[in-house]
């Protein structure tokens, strides 16, 4: 009688221990199927743009303003490139910590944004501004875009300026105070060659010196259907946005 009751007690206990094995691989796997749709997540949310380090991210510098990576300062013939503060800003926590630098400016976003943006803080009415390139291979069709932001501007406003060898267009005076403002350029390459694509961003253009601040944010240049060029032109709600061909 104690030989059986033994032996109902170790079956008892192996069941019991095949069941918690069972439920701890079932909850592993749950877990594993879970991480990689996190990672789709997180992959699908990074910033893509044909121009490099169109977010702001890739910086320099120990202090602020950062200096940006793969964008080049540019000043035109006859102005000067003193008298002004610019460079890549962190809108984040640290924003009131830093904000003498470019004489007390509120954050651009209004709060804590954890963003980084260009700034271009001209003191004195002047021209200045950066620039950057992409690749339009022939036949193609491009959309490009930024955000744009100007406070306390006097004399004009930003401009958001696309070109190449074959011709150039542009967004001048652009006075967005209220909030960021997206401009937009639908470009249709030439069907020869593939060509270089000028980004350049200012506060203020040639002939028109400029005092205050822009922001620019997000420079987006991504390749687009025909059928996509073809149904912007045919939108008649579109605001801020031009059609160019090079």
């Amino acid at each position: 009688m104690k030989k059986a009751t033994l032996k109902t007690y170790l079956i008892t206990l192996l069941v019991l221990l095949l069941s918690f094995a069972l439920m701890l691989t079932a909850f592993a796997c749950k877990t594993t199927e879970e991480d990689p749709e996190e990672e789709d997540t997180e992959t699908k949310s990074e910033f893509t743009s044909l121009v490099s380090n169109g977010d702001f991210s890739s910086v320099s510098g120990s202090t602020q303003p950062y200096t940006p990576g793969n964008w080049s300062t540019y000043t035109p013939d006859g102005y000067s490139a003193d008298d002004k503060v610019a460079g890549v800003i962190d809108t984040g926590a640290d924003y009131d910590k830093n904000r003498s630098a470019w004489d007390d400016l509120a954050n651009p976003f209004g709060e804590v944004t954890d963003n980084k943006v260009l700034m271009i803080y001209n003191k004195a009415a002047n021209v200045y501004g950066y620039t950057n390139t992409f690749t339009a291979e022939a036949y193609g069709y491009y959309k490009v875009s930024v955000k744009v932001k100007v406070v306390n501007a006097e004399g004009g406003g930003a401009t958001f300026r696309i070109s190449s060898s074959n011709g150039y267009d542009s967004f001048t005076g652009i006075n967005a105070t209220d909030a960021f403002t997206t401009y937009t350029f639908y470009l249709a390459a030439p069907s020869v060659d593939s060509i270089t694509v000028t980004v350049s961003l200012s506060l203020g253009y040639q002939g028109a010196k400029v005092k205050g601040y822009a922001f620019f944010d997000d420079v987006v240049a991504e390749k687009i259907l025909s059928a996509d060029y073809a149904s912007a032109q045919a939108d008649t709600t579109l605001t801020n946005t031009k059609f160019v061909s090079m």
